[in-house]
């Protein structure tokens, strides 16, 4: 298994650290929700997209889902996709259970993200997304950990087992040999 790189800011960096993969934020109460140009402007090869819900208790899962399908539907997100759930501190596992039945059934995976004082608390879904500081490794019992932040933006390693959202062209099919 390989371990890719991921970096994530609140807002588009103009010049990101070189990464295999972006966390892009589509909604919730992220503090900014990024256009489909900011995007599109990205140099790294994959895209995580990230629903925000640090307080769900006050939050309607069902409205959240559904606006987190629209969105990926919208920027033309294929199915099997891995999704972020970043909820922080919070823990609730009826809204997490909510808000994943809802993306499966549109075809997409969920990684539920935060802190790991809270984040077991909530249902693994389709993989932990670990927030560690300082971490030195892929915390055992998750697909993806969060170890550094540069000051303007946050470092992460994710499994390559994880379903990215992959913006490199398909490989050419070869042309066919002539018959002899």
């Amino acid at each position: 298994m390989a371990i890719l790189t991921c970096y994530d800011a609140a807002y588009p960096l103009a010049n990101p650290p070189a990464t295999d993969v972006v966390l892009i934020y589509s909604g919730g109460n992220a503090t900014h929700i990024w256009t489909a140009a900011e995007i599109a402007a990205q140099k790294a090869r994959f895209r995580l997209p990230c629903w925000v819900r640090s307080n769900p208790v006050q939050a309607n899962s069902v409205l959240d889902a559904n606006a987190m399908v629209a969105w990926l539907h919208a920027h033309k997100v294929p199915a099997g996709v891995a999704t972020v759930l970043d909820l922080e501190t919070a823990v609730a596992p009826a809204y997490v259970n909510s808000y994943a039945s809802i993306l499966h059934a549109a075809g997409y995976r969920v990684l539920p993200y935060g802190s790991t004082s809270t984040l077991f608390n909530n249902p693994k879904c389709d993989g932990y997304f670990s927030a560690e500081p300082g971490a030195k490794s892929i915390d055992a019992r998750c697909v993806a950990t969060q170890y550094g932040y540069e000051g303007t933006y946050d470092l992460s390693w994710i499994e390559d087992t994880v379903s990215l959202w992959d913006t490199a062209p398909p490989a050419p099919k070869p042309k066919p040999k002539p018959l002899p």
